[in-house]
């Protein structure tokens, strides 16, 4: 998610510069390589976030939510109050962001992965009220990304991140399974792959304009006795609508399980 959230930013070409703090030397290189990032020669993180935490207006946590105690620990100090604090992190609640790095404020921010290509959709809450200017200095960053929400309920992105953040992967394994199909039924690798991505483009983007309801939607495709039903009875005899609303039910308690790790 990190990388899909910097890969955006460089390419709405919204900031002046980004820099990064990143342990895995190798790591680093492929960063400031592929996407001009700035980077320090300093090894350790303490170092690099000393050397560019000052430099900076806009402090990003786009890490594991695992890494963050370690990180904190080595940001804390430098890091303060006149920064526009922004954390991606799955999980970790705005009181304990807060907490760790003895701040006032910071945002949190579930983007997801279509962000990379102005796609995405992000949703997002401050602890306390911004400042004008820091308010429309997120909205600029996230509509550059695609669709920002804001919301006055934490417990939301919790929910979000089960929906939006992790939907993209839940779209993917229903994708790379109509794939497999395709190919198994006699399609060839590009027509079963273009068929597909436009499909679910094309259908992202009518659910999107219209204003009827996604059951609509979906029985406007269906003729009686025709293909999609036969198709639609198959997938739900099989247990496709309960598969679907226990995996985001799971990575909704598992968003909520990070933040006591």
């Amino acid at each position: 998610m990190g990388e899909s959230f910097v890969r955006g930013l460089r390419n709405s070409k919204k900031l002046s510069s980004i820099a990064v703090a990143e342990i895995d030397n190798q790591r680093k290189i492929y960063l400031s390589k592929t996407f001009g990032l700035q980077v320090s020669s300093e090894e350790s993180i303490h170092a690099q976030l000393k050397e560019l935490v000052p430099k900076s207006d806009i402090i990003a946590f786009c890490i594991k939510p695992q890494n963050f105690k370690s990180v904190s620990d080595s940001i804390r100090g430098i890091i303060n109050n006149t920064h526009l604090t922004m954390s991606i992190m799955a999980g970790i609640n705005l009181n304990k962001i807060c907490n760790s790095l003895n701040l006032q404020n910071a945002v949190r921010i579930m983007p997801n992965t279509p962000s990379q290509v102005g796609k995405g959709i992000s949703i997002w809450v401050s602890k306390n009220s911004l400042k004008p200017r820091e308010e429309v200095m997120v909205a600029h960053i996230l509509d550059s990304l695609g669709v920002s929400i804001k919301t006055l309920e934490e417990e939301d992105i919790d929910k979000a991140t089960a929906v939006s953040g992790s939907g993209p992967g839940f779209l993917f394994l229903i994708m790379e399974t109509m794939y497999k199909t395709a190919k198994e039924i006699g399609l060839n690798d590009e027509m079963a792959k273009a068929l597909i991505s436009q499909t679910f483009l094309g259908s992202g983007e009518l659910a999107v304009y219209s204003k009827k309801s996604f059951a609509e939607l979906k029985n406007e495709v269906i003729s009686p006795s025709g293909t999609t039903e036969a198709g639609i009875n198959a997938m739900i005899s099989n247990g496709i609508e309960k598969a679907l609303s226990e995996g985001i039910k799971k990575a909704f308690r598992r968003s909520q399980e990070l933040n006591d790790s």
